[in-house]
């Protein structure tokens, strides 16, 4: 009966992380690929704008076009950061790891219950029940995890998961030796 809830924390616990990993991408994507390169760009527009006031005639040709040229950079780059919002997605997905690492610590909480012990195997299943439609509602309200952040999700999680797995292993030991009175430590 348990093996349920563990399978679904496990399926929780990547879910969690697999969030956590896209929004902190799409973070990192705006402030060092969009936000620092328009910052750089900007200043020597700036200071391309200050070279031809002060002295107009002695600036070439192509530094002018140069400038021009940055400063249309300059407005893409801004242009992307407005439009495609990676600051607001990135609050949607963090916003979703929170919610499945709560549901996960609501699980971890159960398991580890000194009740669980007295649990009737009707009320497992509502346990169970409640944490499939909570996961389920979850898929439903959270945004979706793009195929690019998946693929290199997956390899980050292939680690992980052996040593998740593991966790989850020596869990399953203390709480069967737990029920069966034998101790925690054996």
């Amino acid at each position: 009966m348990m093996e349920l809830i563990y399978h679904q924390m496990a399926h929780i616990e990547k879910n969690y992380l697999l969030h956590y990993h896209v929004g902190d991408i799409l973070e990192s994507t705006e402030k060092r690929m969009i936000g620092l390169p328009m910052a750089i760009l900007s200043v020597f527009v700036t200071a391309s704008i200050g070279v031809s006031i002060a002295a107009p005639d002695q600036l070439p040709k192509w530094a002018i076009y140069l400038s021009g040229g940055l400063s249309l950079l300059v407005s893409i780059l801004a242009t992307l950061i407005t439009f495609l919002s990676l600051k607001d997605k990135a609050a949607l997905h963090n916003r979703a790891a929170e919610n499945y690492y709560y549901l996960l610590a609501q699980c971890k909480s159960f398991i580890s219950d000194p009740e669980v012990k007295t649990i009737s195997n009707e009320d497992l299943k509502k346990k169970q029940e409640y944490v499939r439609e909570e996961v389920r509602r979850l898929h439903l309200d959270s945004p979706a995890i793009p195929g690019w952040a998946y693929e290199k999700a997956e390899k980050l999680f292939s680690t992980y998961t052996n040593v998740s797995n593991h966790v989850i292993e020596n869990q399953k030991k203390w709480l069967s030796n737990w029920l069966n009175g034998k101790g925690a430590n054996k």
